[in-house]
């Protein structure tokens, strides 16, 4: 369930935004915008790689707990950047002022920390894991 709301939240926000911008964005701002379609993609697919490497250690077919660690770090990097990027995209056009710096950094700041609620417990949960052979 975890995985799945998280999921969900995430694509109910940003799609609302790419109904709207898709079809009149042009250049960058189009191509980051399919971008994040892209990743938004991709995030299901990690989120199953990750219940698979938890099943298959739990389960004894993977001794090695660094490639869940890797996993989730990775991703969280992936969708951070992502996000960064596409906050960037969304407050840039009309220019850098204090009244839309501000509010792109508090997004950034909040997607940094809600991608860290959402990535970080495979990771945690991998870093505590005992090997067989321990």
């Amino acid at each position: 369930v975890y995985p799945v709301l998280a999921l969900l939240s995430k694509l109910a926000t940003t799609y609302m935004n790419y109904v709207e911008t898709l079809g009149v964005g042009d250049g960058l701002r189009w191509e980051v915008d399919c971008l994040g379609v892209v990743s938004n993609a991709i995030i299901p697919i990690v989120w199953l790689a990750i219940g698979i490497v938890f099943l298959m250690y739990e389960s004894g077919r993977l001794r090695d707990k660094r490639i869940l660690m890797y996993l989730s770090a990775g991703v969280y990097l992936f969708v951070t950047i992502i996000n960064t990027i596409q906050y960037f995209n969304f407050f840039m056009p009309t220019g850098v002022t204090l009244f839309n710096f501000i509010p792109m950094i508090t997004s950034i700041i909040i997607t940094v920390v809600s991608d860290f609620i959402a990535y970080a417990p495979p990771f945690f949960l991998a870093l505590s894991m005992k090997n067989t052979s321990e």
